[in-house]
């Protein structure tokens, strides 16, 4: 057997018995989207050679769209996304986020490089900053193994209690402790402080 031709994969071997028919399978799985050639050739040393060509064209996969977001201001919400590299090779890929003011793409790469045969677990990550819909699209891009574009939506909430908060302190002494608070939204707030004691 001999294939030739980017994206095609089958068994190097193919067992035919006496006066019998059997099919091949013939795997055609692209990396990249575009129009190629193709071949395959059943060689038997005294049959001889069978060959075919193939017009093969690979079409953008398109967008991947995740699952709508949900949850309170200061919070984020997080979806898994798979990033596979086939290759026996690194292969450098780039990040574009078209709103990254909400959406980042959380990976473990330090080098901004998929590892060789790699299947790999990542994050996008949704953090709102107003109590509106949202949206934006996170584009993988790679000259190798092509590109993964997932497409986003979520919804801030009004944020719940924060769970109370504990200062102890001896009679007649004072404590001071730090409450932190993260401003979520783009401009910024006012805030308003109350003590209560119980």
């Amino acid at each position: 057997m001999i294939i030739t031709g980017e994206g095609l994969h089958g068994d190097a071997w193919f067992p035919l018995a006496p006066n019998s028919s059997a099919t091949y399978e013939l795997i055609y799985r692209p990396m990249q989207e575009g129009k190629s050639k193709g071949s395959i050739a059943f060689i038997h040393p005294i049959l001889g050679e069978i060959w075919y060509e193939f017009n093969l064209m690979a079409e953008d996969k398109g967008g991947i769209r995740l699952p709508h977001s949900s949850c309170e201001l200061g919070k984020v919400d997080k979806h898994e996304v798979i990033i596979d590299n086939p290759l026996a090779k690194e292969v450098p890929f780039s990040v574009e986020v078209t709103n990254d003011a909400n959406f980042a793409f959380i990976h473990p790469f330090m080098n901004m490089k998929l590892p060789p045969n790699s299947h790999t677990s990542c994050l996008v990550q949704f953090t709102p900053s107003t109590l509106f819909n949202h949206s934006g699209e996170i584009l993988i891009q790679t000259k190798e193994v092509g590109k993964w574009l997932f497409i986003c939506s979520g919804t801030g909430e009004s944020p719940n209690p924060y769970e109370a908060h504990e200062i102890f302190c001896k009679i007649g002494g004072n404590a001071s402790d730090v409450i932190e608070f993260r401003n979520p939204m783009k401009d910024a707030l006012n805030v308003i402080l109350f003590y209560y004691f119980i």
